[in-house]
């Protein structure tokens, strides 16, 4: 039905931007105009707030969080998640007084701020009490709709029943079982929730409450602060055999109650008989590595202890960040805690790239190794030895990392393998990079010939004054300039070298890559940009805009830590979205587009950055949620 753009207004705050599409259907069309019909009579501090209108488009708050679908993927606390439910109540209950049902209450139509502050979101299928309903139009989501709203007729009692169904499901009440069962189901420790949710979930809306305010009346009454969090762990999702490493980390951290970081090298994992010996060989002569290092971040609540092999075997799927030329697992310490927080199933793992970081090379390395698709066969042949290779997951690559992802084909990637390219170095794709790439191996050649000692000064120098680490502090690019230093003249003019050699892999290849870019890239200008994204095929909602970062928007800014926090939240958003797509696919079900199954991207709006890529509700949607949804 419609687009929704991430625009800017004059004042520089963030608005998001929903417009019609050209030539709707003229149901479309007059869902559009009643979306803008109940909007105009609304106005409350949990309704998302509307700044302006016109015949195809409707302006309102950019809500900066995540909807309530993919906050129930980490265990929400009991009060917090009935506060929640009643302040959605309270924006309905004036809603309903304005001759308004919302007819789509659901978690995916709660947005939650980064306060914490719920917003009731989407009044695209909203009916009016004093208009004459159409029995045989069904509006909704039918895994949250009323009996009655099935039937064709909807009341503000439906919206009652969709929000307390919505409750059930935060408390681990899901499908197949009919919502009272469920109910009846829900641990000893819920029993002060059973007759309220009993009541509003009756099948017949006259024994509901006479009102929602009501509903969320009783709720309030309830003393919940010390209810204690009833979770399970996570069923098995396959064999444990190949994660006997996991209890040979040599340190952990915690961030907050939940959230575990283990810490591993392959050395020490070998010697303690944790992998295979053979493998261990046989991944070194491939990739040239001498040792290996790498973190697991998780939330142990439903996964159990990191250090037991049950965790990945309970995992839903993974991510696999990996950073670029220089830098090391660190530079995506807040990016993973951040996605370990809002993924309860998930397992985010974060390696030192060879010859970076813990992940030192060998004397003797494969001459393919240093080149950005040797990187990321290392990467392969490392998840294949721990066992991950074939969990769904995302794999996200920075700067130098990111590029040679676009240019690896599909099947060497896997069947259910998403990528994330941030900020990738363009090289391939211009003359000026390319030469670039060629000037930078050359004089990598003549500086790190010299002496360490001799060497490091200038090397320094050069890095704290490239202008593609302007945003990265002075200890940072004198901790890049000594990986340099570390890995060596010879082996840091390959990887520029072979860097412009590469070429994109097929527009189909890419068809489950993300391309994610800023307007300040230093290294990559914009016009390099669109230029390069075009050559490679990717369509424009593959392509995702942050507002600022420069070449890298996942580290915090010193002088500007709020720009960092906002980027950091948007690539966990992203992340969010495109796990859902690595859990979708299935083995074998994609095909190959044709040419005309490509996509124009030339055309570009004027609005702002397309970064919020989801279009508006449709009228009816036909799938239930996600049955497997992490509950309260």
């Amino acid at each position: 039905m419609a687009d929704v753009w991430l625009g800017r207004s004059a004042n520089g705050s963030l608005a998001a931007i929903k417009v019609l599409r050209a030539f709707s259907a003229a149901a479309a069309q007059t869902l559009f105009a009643r979306e803008k019909r109940a909007l105009l009579r609304l106005q409350h501090p949990n309704l998302v707030p509307v700044f302006d209108v016109g015949d195809r488009y409707i302006v309102s708050a950019y809500i900066e969080g995540a909807d309530l679908r993919h906050r129930m993927r980490s265990p929400i606390p009991v009060q917090e998640g009935v506060n929640i439910i009643c302040e959605i109540a309270s924006a309905l209950s004036m809603a309903h007084a304005a001759g308004i049902i919302h007819c789509d209450v659901k978690p995916a139509n709660i947005l939650i701020s980064h306060e914490g502050r719920p917003f009731l979101a989407d009044f695209g299928i909203a009916t009016f009490t004093d208009d004459e309903q159409d029995t045989d139009l069904v509006r909704g989501t039918p895994a949250y709709m009323a009996p009655e709203q099935k039937r064709g007729m909807s009341t503000p009692k439906s919206d009652q029943y969709s929000l307390a169904k919505t409750l059930l499901v935060m408390l681990g009440g899901t499908s197949p079982l009919p919502p009272r069962e469920a109910v009846l189901k829900l641990p000893e420790a819920y029993n002060a929730l059973t007759p309220i949710l009993l009541r509003a979930l009756e099948q017949a809306p006259e024994k509901r409450f006479p009102s929602i305010s009501l509903m969320a009346t009783e709720l309030k009454a309830l003393a919940l602060a010390d209810t204690e969090t009833m979770t399970q762990l996570a069923p098995t999702r396959r064999p444990s055999d190949a994660f006997a490493w996991v209890g040979g980390h040599h340190s952990e951290q915690r961030f907050g109650e939940h959230i575990v970081r283990t810490n591993y090298r392959l050395s020490e994992l070998e010697a303690a008989g944790l992998l295979d010996s053979e493998a261990v060989a046989q991944f070194r002569k491939q990739t040239g590595c001498a040792d290996f290092g790498w973190s697991m971040y998780a939330r142990d609540e439903l996964l159990g202890p990191l250090s037991a092999p049950a965790a990945l075997a309970r995992a839903k799927h993974t991510t696999v960040f990996l950073h670029g030329l220089f830098t090391n697992r660190e530079i995506w310490k807040d990016v993973a805690i951040g996605t370990s927080r809002d993924n309860g199933l998930a397992v985010v793992l974060t390696p030192d790239l060879p010859g970076f970081g813990e992940s030192r090379l060998g004397k003797q390395i494969p001459r393919e190794v240093l080149s950005p698709k040797g990187m990321i066969h290392s990467v392969n042949a490392w998840l294949a030895l721990i066992g991950i290779g074939d969990i769904p997951k995302v794999v996200m690559g920075h700067s130098y990392s990111a590029a040679a992802l676009m240019c690896i084909p599909q099947e060497e990637l896997g069947d259910r393998v998403h990528t994330i390219c941030l900020t990738p170095a363009f090289v391939y794709f211009t003359r000026r990079l390319r030469l670039k790439a060629r000037t930078d191996a050359f004089l990598a050649r003549l500086l790190f010939a010299l002496p360490k000692w001799l060497a490091r000064g200038p090397a320094r120098f050069l890095f704290r004054r490239d202008p593609t680490l302007l945003l990265v502090n002075k200890q940072s690019c004198n901790d890049m300039a000594e990986s340099a230093l570390q890995l060596g003249g010879v082996r840091v003019a390959r990887l520029f070298a072979s860097s412009a050699n590469l070429r994109p892999a097929a527009p189909h290849d890419l068809r489950r890559c993300t391309v994610v870019t800023t307007p300040d890239d230093p290294l990559v200008p914009v016009d390099v940009t669109e230029q390069s994204i075009l050559s490679a095929g990717i369509p424009d909602a593959q392509w995702y805009r942050l507002i600022y970062g420069g070449h890298f928007p996942q580290l915090v800014d010193e002088d500007h830590p709020e720009w960092g926090a906002r980027n950091v939240h948007e690539l966990v958003s992203l992340i969010d979205s495109v796990l859902d797509k690595a859990r979708a696919t299935k083995s074998g079900s994609e095909k190959k587009p044709t040419s005309s199954d490509q996509i124009n991207t030339e055309a570009t709006s004027s609005l702002g950055a397309k970064s919020l890529q989801q279009s508006a509700s449709a009228q009816v949607e036909v799938a239930s949620e996600d049955d497997e949804t992490v509950h309260l």
